[in-house]
């Protein structure tokens, strides 16, 4: 179970397949953890996903602070964003 996961490394899965079930929060990090720790994960899911980079949804946080905040206080601001 995830709650017993610390790191690849430390579990001895360096270099290893290992199979992860499930693709929420605790099996992403840990797919991640194990790709980077030099582990070749194989992910079961139960149905299909869309998978974001966090590379994007930092792009997107900082867009909404400098772009989407100001427009809070405008009436029907929103309506630009559209």
């Amino acid at each position: 179970h995830s709650c017993r996961y610390t790191n690849a490394k430390d579990l001895g899965f360096v270099g290893k397949e290992v199979l992860v079930v499930g693709w929420g929060n605790s099996g992403c990090e840990i797919a991640c953890d194990l790709v980077e720790h030099g582990a070749k994960p194989t992910v079961l899911i139960r149905s299909s996903q869309c998978v974001v980079p966090r590379s994007f949804m930092l792009w997107v946080e900082k867009f909404s602070k400098t772009h989407i905040s100001p427009l809070a206080s405008v009436p029907f601001g929103w309506v630009a964003v559209l």
